[in-house]
């Protein structure tokens, strides 16, 4: 249902919208590997506990979810917690929230890049699950998945998976041209409506 050149297009725009976005610096350091299956079920079956957060974009054509893994892992804390007293208070429920605007901003960076190409997109705010639904995405007949292994400054993991599910087939333009690539300076822009 979904060609491999679109499928491929939509990953690349997602791990460009990641190098952008989730990092608080542009001085610090992010490495994304994409993993093959098999090894994404093993880091499932140890991210029992861990925080996830989902944020879909839809279309009349697809829904693609990005599943966000957090660990609550002391360098996690540090680099998406707040030194405020009432933050510390708050636990990893505010680390959460924290990395919930930064997802957040990083799907909206793709949602703009996808816009591009699809028509009619709408994005979900952050919501979290718990971290056993990541087990049944089966029951929602993805047409692909694709999973990331995200590393910032050498400190910390992020795991995230990509989750299309499609309506019809569909596919678009993927050459080289027809996206130009957004400037740094243009993410996190406000829209309004």
């Amino acid at each position: 249902m979904i060609a491999p050149q679109t499928q491929s297009r939509i990953e690349s725009l997602f791990v460009n919208a990641a190098k952008t976005t989730l990092v608080r610096d542009t001085a610090h350091e992010i490495a994304i590997q994409s993993k093959p299956a098999g090894e994404h079920a093993a880091v499932k079956k140890s991210a029992i506990g861990n925080a996830l957060l989902v944020i879909t974009i839809s279309s009349f054509e697809f829904r693609l979810l990005t599943l966000w893994n957090l660990p609550d892992s002391p360098a996690l804390r540090a680099y998406y917690g707040s030194a405020s007293s009432a933050a510390s208070a708050a636990g990893f429920q505010h680390v959460i929230e924290n990395f919930a605007e930064t997802a957040n901003l990083c799907c909206g960076v793709l949602n703009r890049s996808l816009s591009s190409h699809v028509t009619h997109l709408g994005m979900s705010a952050p919501y979290r699950l718990n971290s056993r639904c990541a087990e049944h995405l089966d029951a929602l007949q993805p047409q692909s998945r694709a999973w990331f292994g995200i590393r910032i400054n050498d400190d910390f993991n992020l795991a995230v998976t990509l989750c299309l599910c499609a309506n019809r087939a569909f596919e678009f333009d993927t050459s080289a041209s027809s996206v130009e690539a957004e400037p740094a300076t243009e993410t996190g822009a406000l829209e309004l409506f």
